[in-house]
């Protein structure tokens, strides 16, 4: 039905992220290659809600330290495959 309902033969099928939790972490690179996470963000509102129009946190209150030190590590490898110095990453985890 969806294939062809569409003008172009595809249709998009999509997970649905209803009740994720939505983390951010700050991070900083120096010219020697050492990286500091800044800081941690919880995004209270529902996943979806635009980060500035979201009401956040800081640090992190609900985040258990396993799923903080994969986004941690994550995160460093991350902006030491990148140009820039300065990184705000976005993550989402399912409860």
């Amino acid at each position: 039905m969806g294939l062809e309902s569409s003008p172009v033969s595809q249709i998009l099928i999509e997970e649905s992220v209803i009740g994720w939790k939505e983390f951010e972490l700050e991070v900083m690179r120096d010219l020697k290659d050492n990286v500091v996470i800044i800081c941690s963000i919880e995004n209270l509102d529902p996943m979806g809600v635009h980060t500035g129009d979201s009401i956040t946190v800081r640090p992190c209150q609900t985040l258990s330290d396993k799923e903080y030190q994969l986004m941690r590590d994550a995160s460093i490898k991350v902006i030491r495959g990148d140009r820039r110095r300065y990184r705000r990453l976005e993550y989402s985890v399912c409860p």
